[in-house]
């Protein structure tokens, strides 16, 4: 079985507040009498399914381009959090939801994934704490991701769980569609564009099971 996780690209699919809306425009059609179909294409390096590089809170951080291919390929757990009711997840949660420590990437599903066909954005979606960002990172998961667009609540202005996981070299994924995945075990494929020196970049993510 197959899992795609990546959220689809098209104009009104919601975005960061203040962040580019997604655009697509014809460059150049067959109709207008052109030799081929060009899209141009305009949206943010943080726009849907997408990686985090060090440089997108770390000043002189590495870019998308420099991201390992080993921790974007191989073994990744999902943990179905959505029994938890606070908005900030535990370490105790992501316990109780049966962590392994053996598998160093870490996909959590939580009740975010009722969003997964939402155009609009919610500020109450949730989030990793601090907390749990200093015990995956001392657990070594080098690879994170989550089912909305921050990994970070909406009122942390600092970014400080983004930059204690870049520094510390963990893949940051979000926006992922983990709704009608179930927890266990799979293989993931994770393939952010490469753009050079890039703050991040959309990617296509699949998992499959094994």
């Amino acid at each position: 079985m197959i899992y795609d996780l990546t959220m689809p690209l098209f104009p009104g699919q919601v975005v960061w507040p203040n962040d580019p809306e997604i655009e697509i425009a014809p460059f150049s059609s067959i109709s207008s009498g052109d030799a081929a179909d060009i899209s141009l294409l305009r949206f943010g390096t943080h726009t849907g399914t997408h990686i985090d590089a060090p440089s997108h809170v770390l000043a002189g951080g590495g870019g998308v381009d420099q991201i390992q291919p080993e921790k974007l390929i191989g073994p990744a757990q999902v943990l179905d959090l959505t029994f938890a009711q606070e908005k900030q997840i535990l370490p105790t949660t992501i316990r109780q939801a049966g962590f392994c420590r053996l598998i160093p990437r870490l996909l959590l599903k939580t009740k975010n994934s009722q969003f997964a066909e939402d155009q609009r954005f919610h500020q109450d979606y949730i989030a990793l704490s601090i907390e749990a960002a200093a015990w995956l990172i001392k657990e070594e998961v080098f690879l994170i991701g989550i089912d909305y667009l921050s990994i970070e609540p909406f009122d942390n202005a600092d970014y400080t769980i983004h930059r204690m996981l870049l520094s510390q070299q963990v893949v940051v994924v979000e926006g992922l569609n983990l709704r009608g995945v179930p927890a266990g075990i799979y293989e993931l494929f994770c393939a952010p564009l490469k753009i050079v020196q890039a703050d991040g970049a959309p990617a296509r993510v699949f998992l499959r099971s094994l």
